[in-house]
């Protein structure tokens, strides 16, 4: 599997199990749990939200190289496992299907 470097973009795995354009900002070691252990984490933050969350390398990939070849607005979009995207809804677009009667 291909590397993700530090300042680079990735896709990282969220809590709702879609995969999510993000930076990575860094490692660190950290405890496990249960196990006693440490595990490197992966400090990433999501494209377009200010939030930093630490993942394992189970759920950080590499980006894609047209996914970092589109505007910030495209890369807010969610990609399933396979890193494909899942569309999005547009709100715009409902008043243009509405009918008068």
């Amino acid at each position: 599997m291909e590397s993700v470097s530090t300042g680079s973009e990735c896709l990282a795995r969220y809590e709702d199990g879609l995969w999510y354009p993000a930076v990575l900002l860094g490692t660190r070691e950290a405890e496990m749990n249960d196990k006693g252990g440490t595990t490197t984490v992966f400090t990433v933050r999501f494209i377009g939200y200010s939030e930093e969350v630490d993942l394992t390398r189970e759920r950080i990939a590499p980006c894609p190289e047209e996914i970092t070849q589109r505007t910030e607005d495209d890369r807010i979009a969610t990609y399933d496992e396979e890193g494909h995207d899942v569309p999005r809804r547009n709100d715009d677009d409902d008043d243009d299907d509405a009918k008068s009667i």
